[in-house]
């Protein structure tokens, strides 16, 4: 080494350290249904389940099914029981059971597959799961334990949906209107110019109070009329 050498020192280079790649969450394995998820779901259906239909699901003994309501009523489930011939019919009453459901409810439906979606089935609707995709199977499911938590649809809504099915209405119908009180309604007839007030609880006509349109259609015109119809308030439809 000579006076005019310099020394630099040896860098080394860091290694790399190779990373696992992240798992993709759409391919995350779903987490399975307990077996007493299972149970409770077989309880809160609507005609319950029996010892043996406990049994056969879970593949659990006879002493251990039992325990297990025993543990589900310590745990504030309203477990009832009720012979039916000689069968004795357990289930879960009231919000306790499939009502009682958090949010996870449908994270649970979601991850049912194979034989515990065909119990669950089968423990809901009383009768064999039908061959069908399983994710029609999930929503089914999903959407009777909404029903059973928030009811169902309106009576006037299920007609409503039958008329339009069968092809009787239309599905989108005009929407009604709104009368504020105060509004006046007028319809020529006949040559001779009838005049409706709207009040807060009906209508004014000829110095009376009506309790419907329609009752002031049929008092003008002598027939059976649509009140709203008669005054304009619907549409004739076209045919």
């Amino acid at each position: 080494m000579t006076g005019n050498e310099t020394i630099r020192p040896v860098c080394k280079r860091p290694r790399r350290i190779a990373r696992k790649p992240e798992a993709d969450p759409a391919q995350a394995i779903p987490r399975r249904t307990t077996k007493s998820e299972l149970v409770i779901l077989m309880l809160s259906a609507a005609g319950g389940a029996s010892l043996d239909e406990l049994i056969a699901a879970t593949g659990w003994l006879p002493h251990s099914t039992r325990a297990a309501l025993t543990g589900l009523k310590k745990k504030g489930h309203n477990v009832t029981s009720e012979k039916l011939g000689e069968v004795r019919r357990y289930r879960i009453e009231g919000r306790g059971g499939l009502m009682g459901w958090t949010s996870t409810g449908m994270q649970r439906i979601a991850d049912l597959s194979g034989d515990t979606l065909a119990s669950a089935w089968t423990a809901t609707f009383a009768s064999p799961m039908p061959e069908v995709a399983p994710s029609l199977i999930r929503r089914a499911l999903a959407y009777e334990r909404q029903e059973r938590k928030f009811g169902g649809l309106p009576q006037v809504a299920r007609k409503h949906l039958e008329a339009v099915s069968a092809g009787v209405i239309a599905a989108n119908p005009e929407p009604p209107r709104k009368l504020k009180p105060g509004t006046r309604l007028m319809r020529e007839w006949n040559g001779t110019m009838y005049t409706v007030l709207v009040t807060a609880d009906g209508f004014e006509f000829g110095g009376r109070n009506w309790r419907s349109l329609s009752v002031i259609a049929r008092h003008i015109t002598g027939a059976r009329w649509s009140g709203p119809r008669f005054f304009g308030l619907k549409q004739v439809a076209s045919r």
